[in-house]
C-alpha cells in the first residue's frame, strides 16, 4: 500500500468499507451527518474528512502529494 504510506489514508475500496461500517454504527445518513461526525473526534485518522473530494482528485491524478 504505497498510497497509504504517502497519504496515511486507506485505498478507496478499504476506506469505503470502513465508512459504511461507521455510517451504520453512528447512524450517518448524509453529508451533513458525516461532516458533524468528522468534527466529533471519532473519525479514524486513516479516512479523509472529505473522502469524496480526496478520492476524486486521486482518481484524476491531481493529488500527487
Amino acid at each position: 500500500h504505497t498510497d497509504f504510506a504517502k497519504s496515511g489514508y486507506l485505498p478507496f475500496n478499504e476506506a469505503r468499507q470502513v465508512v459504511r461500517q461507521l455510517a451504520k454504527k453512528y447512524n450517518l445518513k448524509n453529508s451533513v451527518d458525516w461532516s458533524n461526525f468528522t468534527k466529533s473526534g471519532n473519525k479514524p485518522d486513516n479516512i479523509p474528512a472529505s473522502p469524496t473530494s480526496y478520492y476524486k482528485k486521486k482518481k484524476s491524478g491531481e493529488n500527487q502529494a
